[in-house]
């Protein structure tokens, strides 16, 4: 089957939610040319889509490797380091977007986007503080504090876990 017959595929199974059997297809043509950005970038944003960012870095860092100059490898790299928890990185690549020609008004969304942690964190510790897991939450807290210093979410959870009392986290 032509590489183009295996994307169509793959794009087929996507939309009617066979994520897995995407996966399967897009992993077996890149164990054939794994240097491909296209079928790198396409496999690391349906990773991203079903919440698997951290699976999805390595072959959207190949991806952007090999095609610096495609805005979507640059946005899809910057989401799954966000999202998987890679703040630091997630920044380094948001200050080399000025560089790759990203527009000013792009950046300003993603630094606001990189200025509060992603939803999938913050329900995690609301749910340590709801559970009063208080030295487990006030740890996770404490973490967000040292990567999102500013963001008025991480004060009001940190507001939330100060509140609670000292109990043995179970």
């Amino acid at each position: 089957m032509s590489t183009q017959k295996v994307l169509l595929k793959a794009r087929q199974h996507v939309q009617s939610g066979q994520y897995d059997a995407a996966i399967k297809l897009y992993r077996g043509l890149l164990r054939l040319t794994p240097k491909q950005p296209v079928v790198n970038g396409l496999l690391g944003a349906l990773l991203i889509q079903i919440g698997r960012p951290q699976e999805a870095v390595k072959p959207l860092e190949i991806a952007f490797a090999l095609a610096p100059e495609n805005p979507e490898n640059w946005v899809r790299l910057l989401v799954a380091h966000h999202r998987g928890g890679d703040i630091h990185r997630a920044r380094e690549l948001l200050e080399q977007g000025a560089q790759l020609g990203v527009p000013e008004d792009k950046l300003g969304v993603y630094r606001k986007d990189l200025s509060e942690p992603p939803e999938t964190a913050i329900k995690s510790v609301s749910k340590l503080i709801e559970t009063g897991n208080r030295i487990t939450a006030e740890i996770a807290v404490r973490m967000m504090v040292a990567d999102y210093p500013e963001s008025p979410i991480v004060k009001e959870l940190l507001a939330r876990v100060m509140a609670m009392e000292t109990t043995n986290d179970t």
